[in-house]
C-alpha cells in the first residue's frame, strides 16, 4: 500500500505515459466502416453548424461530435487528431482506475489491473466510441465518493453530480444509469451508518438531491439551449422511438453458448461481469455486515465504500451488452468489473478457504482470455505490419521493407492521412473528392434499401463530403420505412444530390434480429434507379450520377482509377 502521496502521483503519471503510449503503439489504423464514421461524420456536420437530432439523426448525444469538431477547428479535421483524442480518453480510463485502485490494493495486484485492462480495451477496438467519456467521467464521479465521508459531503455529492450530467451530453442512458449506481451506493451507505431510520432517510434524502443537483446543473443548460433551437420531436424520434422501440429487435444479439466460447474463448468477455459480482457477494456481505461493529463506513480499509459503489456500477451498467451483446458493447461494465475483481484478490488472498481458490481460478481464466482477446486483434501483422502503428513505425526507421500502403498512395484529402481503408471504399472516396465541390453533399447509401443493416458511414469522411439527408446513419426500422425513404427522397432533391454511393457488401449480411427482415419497402431504391445511373465501382462499391449530369473522363492515376460502368464515355470517367 502506498504511504506518501508524490509516491502514488508518480506512479499514477508513469501509468498514463505508459498505458497511452501502447495504446498508440498497438492501435490499428484501419477505419471502422461504420461506428467510427458516424462519430467522425457527425463532428464534421457539427463543425459546419448542424444540430444533432435536428439536422442529422443520431442515438448519441452531442458530447463527442462537440469536442472533435473543436477539435477540427483548431488543428483541422484529421484521422490522427480524432484517434489522439480517443486513446487519450482511454488511457486516462486506466489511470484514474490506478489511481482509485493504487490507495487500496498492493502495487502489484494494480498493476496487474493495468495490464488486463489495457488488454481489454485494445481488444474491444473501437477508439472513438462514445461510451469511452462516460466511462471516463464516471471514474471521475467514483473518485469523489471514494474520498472519507462523500456519501454526505457536499462538493463530492455535487462532483459525482456533475459527472452524471456530463455524461448525458455523451450517452443519455449512461448519465442516468451511473446516477442510479451512486444512488443506490449512497442510500447502502448512509442507511447503514445511522443507529435512526428517519435520521437515515433524511440524509439520504439530502445526498441524493446533492447528486441531483449536481447533474441538473449541468444538465439543463444544454437542454434549454436545444429546445431553443429545436423541436423536441426530433430528440423524441431519435432517442425514444428508436431507441426503446426498435432498437432492441433490430440489433438484438444473443448471449455467446459453450460452443462459440470454444471457438472464441475472448468472447468470455462478456461473462465477465456477472463472474466478477457474484465472487464479490461474500465479501461484500461480510464487510457491510461488520459496519457499526469495529469499522465506520468511511474506514478506507473496510472494503465497503469500494466493493458496493464498483459492484453497483458493474451490475447498472452491464444493461449496455444485453441487447447487442459484444465485448465492444460491455466495455462501460467490464472496467469497473476488472477494478473490482482486483480488489476482490486483495481481499481473498490470505484467505484459506475456498474463495481464495476460486478467486485464483477466476483470475486464471480471466487473465489467459484478456490475452487471446488482445492478441486477436494482431492476426493481420503477421502479412500487413503497417496497419499497426507499431508497425508503420518499424517500416520508416528502415527495420521493415514494405511497399506504401494504397491509402498511402492513392490519399484522398489531407484529413484522411494515417488511416487505412478497404480499396473500394478509399477510391470511391478519392474520386468523390475530386469530382464534386467543396461544399456539394452526397448520399452513401445500399444496393437495396427494404433491408437495412449497416451502410459505410466513414465514405462520408474518407471523401470530405458532407450527407444530402438527415438520415445519413442507416439502421434498421429507420430507412427501410416508408415514411423515412420519403424524407430522403424530398432531402435528395433539396440539396441537389448528385453523386449516389451504393454498396452491395451488406446485402446478404443476416442477424439473428429483425435486421434480417424485408420490409418490403423500395421507394427509395424506385427513385434512384429513375433518377440516377451507375458510372464507376471499385468491388461491392458503385458510384451513380444523376442522369442530367454529364460523366467526363478520368485523369487519376491508374492506381487510383474506378472501373468505368458508364457507356457514354471510355476508359474511367471523371468530372
Amino acid at each position: 500500500m502506498p504511504t506518501h502521496p508524490f509516491v502514488t502521483w508518480k506512479s499514477t503519471i508513469f501509468v498514463f505515459f505508459v498505458a497511452l503510449a501502447l495504446l498508440l503503439l498497438s492501435m490499428d489504423r484501419t477505419m471502422n466502416i461504420y461506428d467510427e464514421g458516424i462519430v467522425l461524420t457527425d463532428a464534421q456536420l457539427t463543425l459546419h453548424g448542424a444540430v444533432v437530432h435536428r439536422d442529422f439523426h443520431s442515438v448519441y448525444g452531442p458530447g463527442s461530435y462537440a469536442i472533435l469538431a473543436f477539435l477540427f477547428w483548431l488543428f483541422s479535421p484529421s484521422f490522427i487528431v480524432a484517434r489522439l483524442f480517443g486513446v487519450t480518453v482511454q488511457a486516462l480510463i486506466v489511470t484514474l482506475a490506478f489511481a482509485i485502485l493504487r490507495a487500496r490494493v498492493d502495487i502489484r495486484i494494480a498493476i496487474g489491473f493495468v495490464a488486463i485492462c489495457l488488454m481489454w480495451l485494445i481488444a474491444s477496438a473501437n477508439y472513438l466510441y462514445p461510451t469511452y467519456p462516460c466511462l471516463l467521467l464516471t471514474l471521475v464521479g467514483s473518485g469523489a465518493l471514494m474520498s472519507r465521508g462523500a456519501a454526505t459531503r457536499r462538493s463530492a455529492l455535487l462532483v459525482a453530480g456533475c459527472c452524471c450530467g456530463l455524461s448525458t451530453y455523451f450517452r443519455y442512458d449512461a448519465g442516468f444509469f451511473v446516477f442510479v449506481a451512486y444512488a443506490l451506493a449512497i442510500t447502502l451507505f448512509v442507511m447503514k451508518e445511522q443507529e435512526s431510520r428517519s435520521l437515515g432517510l433524511q440524509r439520504v434524502l439530502r445526498s441524493v438531491s446533492l447528486l441531483a443537483l449536481g447533474a441538473f446543473v449541468v444538465f439543463m443548460p444544454g437542454l434549454i439551449v436545444y429546445l431553443a433551437t429545436s423541436p423536441l420531436s426530433a430528440f423524441r424520434a431519435d432517442i425514444i422511438d428508436y431507441g426503446l422501440k426498435i432498437y432492441p429487435s433490430t440489433r438484438a444479439l444473443p448471449f455467446p453458448g459453450v460452443q462459440a466460447l470454444l471457438i472464441d474463448p475472448a468472447q468470455f468477455g462478456v461473462y465477465l461481469t456477472p463472474v466478477v459480482v457474484v465472487l464479490a457477494i461474500p465479501m461484500a456481505s461480510r464487510e457491510y455486515a461488520s459496519i457499526g461493529h469495529d469499522k465506520t463506513m468511511s474506514d478506507q480499509q473496510s472494503g465497503v465504500p469500494f466493493a458496493l459503489l464498483f459492484g453497483l456500477l458493474s451490475i447498472v451498467l452491464y444493461y449496455k451488452g444485453f441487447v447487442r451483446v459484444s465485448v465492444s458493447q460491455m466495455i462501460f461494465a467490464i472496467v469497473p468489473a476488472l477494478a473490482l475483481f482486483a480488489f476482490l484478490i486483495e481481499k481473498y488472498r490470505k484467505d484459506r478457504g475456498w474463495l481464495r481458490l476460486t478467486t485464483v481460478v477466476a483470475a486464471s481464466v480471466i487473465v489467459s482470455t484478456s490475452v487471446i482477446a488482445a492478441a486477436d486483434q494482431f492476426g493481420p501483422f503477421q502479412y500487413d505490419p503497417q496497419r499497426y502503428v507499431f508497425g508503420l513505425f518499424e517500416q520508416r526507421i528502415g527495420l521493415l521493407d514494405r511497399e506504401p500502403q494504397l491509402s498511402d498512395r492513392c490519399l484522398a484529402w489531407t484529413g484522411m492521412r494515417f488511416a487505412l481503408l478497404k480499396p473500394p471504399y478509399l477510391l470511391v472516396g478519392r474520386y468523390i473528392n475530386r469530382h464534386t465541390d467543396q461544399n456539394e453533399r452526397i448520399l452513401v447509401g445500399l444496393d437495396r434499401h427494404d433491408k437495412i443493416f449497416i451502410n459505410p458511414m466513414s465514405l462520408y469522411y474518407a471523401s470530405d463530403r458532407l450527407p444530402g439527408t438527415r438520415w445519413s446513419q442507416y439502421d434498421p426500422g429507420i430507412q427501410n420505412s416508408q415514411e423515412i425513404q420519403g424524407e430522403m427522397i424530398k432531402d435528395l432533391k433539396r440539396n441537389d444530390v448528385r453523386y449516389v454511393v451504393r454498396d452491395t457488401s451488406f446485402d446478404s449480411k443476416k442477424e439473428p434480429n429483425e435486421s434480417a427482415i424485408s420490409t418490403g419497402v423500395h421507394l427509395l431504391d424506385y427513385y434512384l434507379a429513375a433518377q440516377y445511373r451507375p458510372i464507376a465501382k471499385s468491388g461491392n462499391v458503385q458510384v451513380w450520377l444523376r442522369n442530367d449530369v454529364v460523366a467526363a473522363m478520368d485523369d487519376d492515376v491508374p492506381t487510383c482509377r474506378l472501373e468505368s460502368m458508364d457507356a457514354s464515355t471510355s476508359g474511367s470517367i471523371g468530372r
